[in-house]
C-alpha cells in the first residue's frame, strides 16, 4: 500500500481502484489511499468521517467499509 518512488521522482501509489478495500487500514495506508496528510486524516476520525477504534493504548485502526464510503462519494 506505500507509495513507491518511481524515476520521476514524485511517490504514487500502486492501489487499483478496482480492488477491494481491506476491513482495516492503519492511518498511513488511509493517507495514502486518499492523498491526504495525517493531520488531515486525523480531522476527518475526530469529525466521524471516518470510523477508527484503538488497539491496544496507542495503536488506531481505521474501518475499511468508511473508507470506502467516503471514496463512493457517500459521507461527502
Amino acid at each position: 500500500m506505500r507509495g513507491t518512488k518511481d524515476k520521476n521522482g514524485p511517490m504514487s501509489t500502486s492501489h487499483n481502484t478496482n480492488e477491494p478495500i481491506r476491513p482495516v487500514l492503519t492511518i498511513a495506508e488511509v493517507c495514502d489511499l486518499l492523498r491526504i496528510k495525517r493531520s488531515k486524516c486525523n480531522e476527518m476520525i475526530r469529525s466521524g468521517q471516518l470510523e477508527s477504534f484503538r488497539l491496544g493504548g496507542r495503536c488506531r485502526r481505521i474501518v475499511g467499509a468508511s473508507v470506502a464510503k467516503l471514496i463512493e462519494g457517500e459521507n461527502a
